[in-house]
């Protein structure tokens, strides 16, 4: 038990070691006092071996999916929830080192804890083995980024690329670059509300649908129209898309292009 820290972290165990979830409490250093039962059977780290240490001192080591580090950041996730004194919104996947040495993905929710006055006195993290969960995306992510045309496209005088970073393994950001006709190429940058994989299917119709359009591709006004009369039989709840989309007419050097709210 950490004499400094002002809950009782026995009484805390007792009721956390019944969840199915791992718990860890940290200290405002993010010193761990408490690691529940179930994060002793996801990670094969011990209380005895953590207790008393910072969560980033070679236990947990968290990086993100693109294999940022996490813990010695502003970015992780418990350091934000304890210095802006609030909950994270939503789960984050991030990828946790296991006593092994393997890393797990991880899905993960963090909050600060308060005394009686309200003061941040440390911080709560929650996380659940989230692998089978990781390796579906990852498939996804795989089967989205093959829907993305290759990079990079040249023309005389001309050359297009991308930066991509989706916010989660796969997004609902979508991009598509053709030749429309000799000389000319249309290019459309879109984004579908929300991320995950909801959105991600949603970039899924949005290709199909170009390539079907095709015919109109040299005819800004048109194709978008076109494109968001066949999307909107499709989309459930509030879901949208905004979207842009350009012909650029090598010879010329003219752009035509129209905006869907984006």
């Amino acid at each position: 038990m950490n004499k400094t820290f002002p809950l009782d972290v026995d009484q805390l165990r007792s009721v956390l070691d019944y969840l199915n979830i791992g718990v860890y409490v940290t200290d405002l250093d993010r010193r761990i006092v408490l690691w529940n039962r179930k994060a002793e059977e996801i990670t094969g780290h011990t209380a005895a071996d953590v207790i008393g240490k910072a969560c980033h001192e070679n236990i947990l080591v968290h990086i993100d999916k693109d294999g940022h580090k996490l813990c010695t950041t502003k970015l992780c996730p418990l350091y934000r929830a304890m210095n802006l004194n609030k909950a994270s919104r939503s789960p984050a996947i991030i990828y946790a080192r296991c006593a092994d040495g393997h890393r797990i993905g991880v899905s993960v929710d963090s909050s600060p804890m308060h005394d009686a006055d309200g003061k941040v006195i440390g911080g709560i993290e929650t996380f659940s083995d989230s692998t089978e969960q990781v390796r579906n995306l990852e498939f996804a992510k795989q089967i989205q980024q093959n829907l993305f045309p290759k990079l990079p496209i040249d023309a005389p005088g001309l050359r297009f690329d991308v930066r991509y970073y989706p916010h989660d393994l796969v997004g609902g950001d979508f991009y598509d670059i053709r030749e429309v006709a000799p000389g000319r190429y249309g290019f459309m940058i879109a984004d579908v509300i929300g991320h995950g994989v909801s959105a991600a299917l949603y970039t899924m119709w949005l290709k199909s649908l170009s390539e079907s359009l095709e015919k109109l591709g040299a005819r800004p006004g048109e194709f978008l129209t076109a494109v968001n009369h066949k999307l909107s039989k499709f989309v459930v709840s509030e879901g949208f898309a905004t979207a842009f989309y350009g012909v650029l007419d090598t010879e010329r050097w003219e752009l035509t292009y129209t905006n869907a709210g984006h």
